[in-house]
């Protein structure tokens, strides 16, 4: 779903002696009103050793609020929990609720004494959120008794923040909201915002970045203790911020914050902070413009790791609880904001959710009446568009909103309705006569395909004939442009745009200039920062100016030959059939096929005919078989189909983003399905691998196993464990694997340490992380894009003209003996679109562009798609990370063993004949 809106902007675009023509350059920013998020990289998948992490922080915490209910009171003899006040109360008594929870039972069910010994002393090596924990457990008693102040404890080193900058969700969140708000600016010009619960949350940069090109913002960040919100934005001082105290349990506007004043509010954390919801977001309303905005952010269910460490902050206590809201349903989001003159949920709302934490992004419009109107849907007199005013109205039901069908055109029109037109092209104006008294128009072109200028004729003149007779009139316009479009999706969107677009008075009269386009998949979308060239010329540009690199130093996995006919070929006619499961629903079919691992999937398609069938009727797992068979043929050949979903290939597939950095993927990270860009796979340490031969010396010092069986010993261990262990290519033949040798991510080791039956040290882990560059580029296959709103399969492009400068540098570096760079840019790859943008700032590529024809000898580099180091270079690469392993190999000691023994054999044998050989001889024998 595209949802966009034009902004033109007078821009310069040739600048030369010859023309001097200023050209409008037309860019295609999201429409806030219909925004639903338009980010499409996956999160990051869920793998064993990610939520082994979250439950070891989750039993680090229960451990503590247990051990400090039985010690406190015996380290410190006067303590008296009914004499605390405060949020050290609330806190005390989460504390004793958490600890006799059915859930810390849980936690805690299974955790011995030696177990509890290793949580509490590896806290300190399990991230910012292991830090903090380990902070907090000694301290906790002073903290209740108000000698130690648990803020200084969460800002030191800036924890807070990096605490929350590095959850994934809180991420998400962010750039959802900021791309929401950066929309919404372009529609609306910014003057004030308000933050509520600013210390519970770092989002204030987030407001920043999405409103920089907003001039003359005010913003006031408040929260209520001030002492608090001066400590946690002491770093932030900006000339435009002022910082304020409010507590938003009780009328803001009797502490001093003036009513009707603000464009944008955003509330942090609101489940934590309020006594009541519905007496809190009436108290917000009276801040709000009409019109303006109401943003909740905030965690939810989250584990008590984090409810811990949020407890330090004595704004995230209420007066009259110690336990967060529960999260409303959205039936009860719409009545609680319904009922504070809100336009209800807006489209552009969103959760997330992920291994014991929870996210919301709660987005509302303030309304200036909540006047609950009928809606008349008038889908004319043919029988076609009938069925789908009946689904409609179903939708608009389960929306709260009542609704009639009107066959004819109405002859007396009522301000109390709306009046919703379907419209598919086969009515004249002269139909559409009667609706020039109406208040309130929904116009819905049911056209499939492009718009035809009859639609948007039609349309204008009934607006501007209109017009002349009722002043009054307000019209929105809604194309349709998919052949089968969903009725629930029109539905909310049509109930969101009555309460926020057609309710309120503010919004002026006449045609309304928002588009909804509901799209088929693969139907071109116009996109933000739409360029002034045309695709056939954007095409020439990257067919000149750009390379696919295929080669990155060391060999990525490569499938050779053919691809196999039935990934992407029918089986045959089928003659057996699947019992109940092909009764079930399409939808529920999908899901299951996309939670598959590749085993279970392959297993499931050979099935028979009818099986193979069904997995081509999918279209996600048809994508996978046709356009991300690289990873579906590797992640099987490396021994990983057990662990990796169809789903998982597909979300990669669909997303062109580096999970690590915001540029482009070209590689996707086998053991994990993560798409990466290569900086990051030579560089992030959750893709460092490791080999069973780099494992073994340390197996060997540390293992229960002694002697000559660790390699079988160690190899049988990793084929039980529960980790992702696979299978190392031979790089001579690359049709074959290396027997005997297996390689896996370094997290997995740690994390499955014990079960595989070693111990390591600090020491051992720093050197584990600094393992050889060819096992992450053995883990890894070259993996397209698949461009969902084109319908392109893209391969990465690397630019041409930073491959040239790089050149250029390296022949100068060599002339002055001096050292050389721009490597990265010569590594780095781009989507289409993205070099599209590349190409308007790079000169050097320009320059290539210029060149009417390509030299006669195109530069090596480009024309491989990159290079292999040789073995001398992979040498150099690796030697420092040789030269720091440890030097114990039972391997050779065992094979110096064989050889002293055969040398001992055959001078056994040398001297037992040489004696036989005397004796013969004296004996008058030989």
């Amino acid at each position: 779903m595209s949802i966009v809106q034009p902004i033109i902007r007078d821009q310069l675009v040739i600048h030369d002696d010859d023309d001097w023509d200023s050209v409008y350059h037309v860019e295609w920013e999201p429409d806030a009103n219909f925004f639903t998020g338009s980010e499409l990289r996956p999160r990051t998948p869920l793998c064993k050793a990610t939520a082994d992490h979250q439950i070891t922080l989750a039993r680090a915490a229960a451990l503590i609020i247990r051990a400090s209910l039985n010690n406190i009171p015996l380290d410190i003899p006067d303590f008296d929990p009914y004499k605390l006040t405060g949020f050290r109360k609330q806190l005390y008594q989460w504390m004793q609720a958490y600890n006799s929870s059915q859930a810390s039972k849980l936690v805690l069910g299974d955790v011995t004494m030696t177990v509890t010994i290793e949580i509490l002393s590896s806290l300190t090596r399990m991230g910012v959120e292991g830090e903090i924990l380990a902070k907090i457990g000694p301290n906790l008693g002073g903290i209740l008794q108000g000698t130690i102040n648990p803020m200084s404890l969460l800002l030191e080193g800036n924890r807070f923040n990096r605490m929350q900058d590095g959850m994934e969700l809180i991420q998400k969140m962010r750039g959802h909201l900021r791309q929401y708000l950066s929309s919404y600016a372009t529609k609306k010009p910014v003057l004030n915002v308000l933050e509520v619960g600013a210390s519970t949350s770092n989002n204030t940069q987030t407001i920043f970045d999405a409103l920089r090109e907003q001039k003359s913002v005010s913003y006031t960040l408040t929260d209520s203790s001030l002492s608090v919100l001066e400590q946690t934005k002491a770093g932030t001082t900006k000339d435009f911020l002022k910082l304020k105290s409010l507590d938003i349990n009780r009328d803001a506007i009797e502490q001093g914050i003036n009513p009707n004043t603000y464009d944008i509010i955003l509330v942090n954390n609101i489940l934590h902070t309020v006594n009541s919801l519905s007496e809190t977001l009436a108290n917000l309303r009276k801040l709000l413009v009409p019109g303006g905005v109401l943003a909740l952010v905030g965690l939810s269910d989250i584990s008590p790791a984090y409810s811990l460490i949020l407890g330090m902050n004595e704004n995230m206590w209420p007066d009259e609880r110690c336990e967060q809201l529960p999260y409303p349903s959205n039936d009860d989001w719409n009545k609680l904001l319904q009922g504070s003159q809100f336009s209800g949920l807006e489209p552009a709302t969103k959760t997330f959710d992920y291994i014991g934490q929870s996210c919301y992004c709660i987005i509302s419009t303030a309304v200036a009446s909540t006047q609950q109107l009928m809606v008349n849907i008038l889908p004319g007199s043919k029988d076609n568009l009938f069925s789908f005013a009946e689904q409609l109205a179903s939708a608009l039901a389960e929306n709260g909103t009542a609704s009639t069908i009107t066959p004819a055109r109405p002859g007396d029109i009522s301000s109390r309705f709306i009046y919703v037109v379907l419209d598919d092209g086969s009515s004249s104006l002269s139909e559409y006569e009667s609706l020039h008294k109406a208040k309130n128009v929904l116009w819905i072109s049911m056209g499939a395909g492009i718009s035809t200028q009859r639609d948007m004729n039609i349309i204008s003149r009934f607006a501007r004939d209109a017009q002349k007779d009722n002043e009054n009139l307000k019209l929105v316009k809604l194309n349709v442009k998919q052949e089968y479009p969903d009725c629930s999706d029109i539905g909310s969107l049509t109930v969101s745009r009555f309460n926020s677009h057609m309710m309120s008075d503010l919004v002026p009269t006449g045609m309304s200039e928002l588009d909804i386009y509901l799209r088929d998949r693969y139907t071109p979308q116009d996109t933000t920062n739409q360029l002034t060239s045309t695709p056939e010329e954007a095409a020439d540009i990257r067919k000149k100016c750009s390379y696919i690199r295929k080669k990155w130093y060391f060999p990525v996995l490569e499938n050779l030959g053919p691809i196999p006919k039935g990934l992407t070929s029918p089986l045959g006619t089928p003659t057996a059939g699947l019992g109940p499961f092909e009764k079930l629903p399409g939808d529920i079919v999908s899901n299951i096929l996309l939670r598959l691992d590749v085993k279970s999937f392959r297993n499931f398609r050979n099935l028979n005919a009818k099986a193979h069938r069904i997995t081509e009727t999918v279209i996600d797992c048809k994508d996978v078989m046709v356009h991300g068979n690289a990873a579906f043929i590797s992640i099987s050949r490396t021994g990983l189909s057990r662990h990796i979903t169809i789903g998982e290939i597909h979300l990669a597939l669909i997303s062109h983003k580096c999970n690590f950095c915001e540029e482009y993927g070209p590689l996707l990270f086998l053991p994990t399905c993560t798409r990466t860009c290569h900086e990051c796979l030579r560089t992030s340490p959750r893709m460092s691998m490791i080999g069973t031969e780099e494992i073994l010396p340390f197996y060997t010092r540390f293992g229960m196993y002694k002697g000559h069986g660790n390699r079988s010993h160690l190899l049988k261990s990793l084929r039980k464990s529960s980790m992702a262990v696979m299978k190392v290519r031979d790089h001579l033949r690359p049709r074959r694997m290396i027997k005997n040798v297996r390689c896996v991510t370094v997290d997995d080791l740690f994390w499955f340490q014990e079960e595989l039956g070693f111990e390591t040290s600090d020491s051992m882990r720093a050197l584990f992380d600094q393992e050889w560059l060819q096992y992450r580029t053995a883990a890894c296959v070259q993996f397209p894009y698949l461009n969902t709103s084109t319908g392109v399969l893209e391969k990465g492009r690397s630019c041409r003209g930073c491959q040239e400068a790089f050149n250029e540098r390296r022949l100068q570096a060599i002339a002055t003996g001096t050292t050389y760079g721009a490597v990265a840019n010569r590594d780095t790859c781009y989507s289409h679109e993205a070099f599209q943008e590349h190409f308007q700032n790079c000169e050097h590529a320009k320059l290539v562009w210029k060149n009417s024809e390509r030299p006669g000898r195109e530069a090596w580099f480009a024309a491989n798609g990159g290079a292999h180091w040789g073995i001398t270079e992979r040498t150099e690469y690796c030697d420092r990370f040789v030269a720091q392993l440890p030097e114990v190999n039972n391997e050779e000691f065992w094979v110096s063993v064989g050889v002293a023994v055969q040398v001992l054999f055959y001078a056994c044998l040398l001297i037992g004949y040489a004696k036989w050989h005397t004796l013969a001889a004296s004996s008058g024998g030989v």
